[in-house]
């Protein structure tokens, strides 16, 4: 992915965040409906987000706001590493899945390239995840 397509996918993703914090505001379906001019199952999805936003989105939106403003990357390190996260849960043998943590969405954008490694091992440093 080249930086302009990075960009893209920030942009997209944090007005995405914008609309979710927007709808939050609102609280009910019908003026969600009413202020997005969307249908009720559309609107009704919308306030689903709202309700399940987290720290993880929090963190990634701090990301991406960071990359896309250009913003003080030690200021992003350190605001990352004062966060508290959940990490993964894995289903004990002989069940299989693993359910995401919130560290998770700071290691989706290390992999996207929106944090370097070393920011991310920074980080890192400072969490210590159980595990990745």
């Amino acid at each position: 992915m080249d930086d302009a397509e990075r960009r893209d996918r920030a942009l997209r993703r944090l007005a995405r965040f914008d609309r979710i914090r927007e709808a939050a505001a609102l609280a009910d379906q019908a003026v969600v409906a009413e202020r997005f001019g969307i249908d009720d199952r559309e609107a009704a999805r919308l306030v689903r987000q709202v309700e399940r936003w987290d720290d993880g989105d929090e963190a990634e939106e701090l990301i991406l706001r960071a990359w896309v403003d250009g913003g003080d990357r030690d200021e992003l390190v350190a605001e990352l590493s004062r966060r508290e996260y959940t990490f993964p849960e894995y289903a004990p043998y002989p069940f299989e899945g693993r359910l995401p943590g919130t560290w998770d969405r700071v290691v989706r954008a290390m992999l996207h390239g929106y944090l370097s490694d070393d920011e991310f091992e920074r980080a890192r440093g400072v969490v210590k995840p159980e595990r990745e």
